[in-house]
């Protein structure tokens, strides 16, 4: 009886582990993401990390849509930002400081 109660409680905890986000870190540094792009899924977070001497501000823009652009502040050297993504779609990263500085979100 307690295996099969220990097997129950394993598979109930199997969907749970399944469903945490992953996280996925781009650097900034010489004022340049660390990648062009990456590919997350629905409730993954992406973590932009500051390695640059400057501020950075990151802005995520959905689709081309400029109006709908989410700022996440100014990003003093050494911090992180973290940015959950909810849903699917095509994001575009820049920074809203230096506009050379651009990469894109996928999110499946």
């Amino acid at each position: 009886m307690r295996v099969y109660l220990l097997i129950e409680l394993l598979a109930a905890l199997v969907p749970l582990a399944a469903a945490v986000a992953a996280t996925t870190t781009i650097v900034q540094a010489g004022q340049t993401f660390s990648e062009a792009e990456v590919a997350v899924k629905v409730g993954d977070h992406v973590k932009f990390q500051n390695q640059d001497d400057v501020n950075h501000n990151i802005l995520v823009q959905e689709g081309d849509d400029d109006d709908n652009a989410r700022d996440m502040g100014v990003q003093p050297p050494g911090d992180a930002v973290d940015v959950p993504f909810d849903k699917a779609g095509k994001f575009k990263i820049r920074c809203h400081i230096h506009p050379s500085m651009k990469m894109s979100v996928t999110v499946q």
